[in-house]
């Protein structure tokens, strides 16, 4: 088995190598952009990078426990500072996509079964579109602005992919360096940054990764009912990302692949296995049934002729109809203060 995990690792690498060699080896118009730095320039750039990286590793090897555990700490607190910082100093304009769910879910928030054309044609964001509408009920009761406070939960979700990756480290003997090494790229993270932002299904499967490998570890390390709690824990959580997302269905079937490994290392017995499979299917079959309870609670009926007549409303930056206080649709022109206040500022 180590031979197989040795031989994939080699050709990820090697793989990597030749697409990063491809990209740096193109013509600087490649991308479409005039302004992309040239190769000599890139190289420079990265070599310069790996020479600090390996100098700041060195030194953080050099700390004692106890610098080490401070200077994490003030790390994590730094993280928290700016991403508090961040999510309250914008509010995602929710153009295309994330524009019709802020709609969508401020009506049924506000107890309407009315739902857009664009659901018709588009039902893979009709799971998530109740999942906002069901975060934002609680929080109107609080404030008619609730996106700062929808922007303070994507970040805490995301944040617990950077706990999950500490947990890791720690299990996988790499906590120093790796931990403050970790905790910085996290800092620096666009990706992060961004989707605390984006008021779409990107925030929502960005931690799922390291979270499912951190609860299939932790699983390992336990053993009766606390084990197959956290097993079952685990494939609830992909359940959940497979049916906001259906593209997590590879992280769903990694999963089912990670049994039969487990079984073929001898972790799992026969018996163990099977059961990891089917708790696998269940998880995910029960999802499926409660979003679909959920949709008809809700009024959500695809349409047979869907895709044929009727005419969604468009983005507002097309000068669209939106949502008003009163759950009808009007030119954001002519909104009322209360109008504006619901759908949040249109300038980032």
């Amino acid at each position: 088995m180590k031979a197989v995990v040795k031989s994939v690792n080699w050709l990820a690498a090697a793989v990597l190598v030749v697409a990063v060699g491809m990209a740096w080896l193109q013509p600087i118009h490649f991308f479409g952009n005039p302004d992309w730095a040239s190769p000599v320039v890139q190289l420079a750039m990265v070599l310069g990078l790996l020479v600090m990286t390996m100098a700041g590793r060195q030194v953080l090897k050099q700390l004692s426990s106890r610098q080490y555990r401070w200077l994490l700490i003030g790390l994590v607190g730094l993280i928290a500072i700016v991403q508090i910082l961040i999510a309250t100093s914008f509010v995602d304009v929710a153009r295309a996509d994330p524009f019709f769910v802020r709609q969508q879910a401020l009506l049924l928030a506000r107890g309407s079964h009315h739902w857009q054309h664009y659901f018709m044609i588009y039902p893979n964001n009709v799971n998530f579109t109740l999942l906002v509408a069901n975060l934002l009920k609680p929080l109107l009761k609080l404030t008619q602005t609730p996106w700062v406070l929808l922007n303070v939960i994507r970040f805490i979700w995301i944040d617990t992919g950077l706990i999950s990756g500490l947990y890791l480290l720690n299990r996988w003997r790499y906590w120093q360096p790796g931990a403050v090494s970790f905790s910085l790229l996290w800092l620096v993270s666009v990706p992060v940054a961004a989707f605390g932002l984006f008021a779409y299904t990107d925030a929502l499967v960005l931690p799922l990764l390291p979270d499912s490998l951190a609860l299939l570890t932790l699983g390992l390390s336990l053993t009766g009912w606390r084990r197959w709690g956290v097993l079952i824990g685990d494939g609830l959580l992909v359940a959940v990302g497979v049916v906001m997302k259906t593209n997590l269905i590879v992280l769903w079937l990694t999963l089912v692949l990670m049994g039969i490994i487990l079984w073929w290392q001898r972790q799992f017995s026969g018996r163990q296995m099977l059961g990891w499979l089917v708790s696998l299917v269940m998880t995910l079959g029960v999802m499926f049934a409660v979003m679909r309870t959920a949709q008809q609670q809700a009024g959500y009926t695809r349409q047979a002729d869907a895709n044929c007549g009727g005419q969604a409303p468009t983005d507002p930056a097309n000068d669209s109809a939106a949502v008003t206080s009163d759950g009808r649709y009007g030119d954001p022109r002519t909104f009322t203060q209360k109008d504006a206040g619901l759908l949040g500022d249109w300038r980032f």
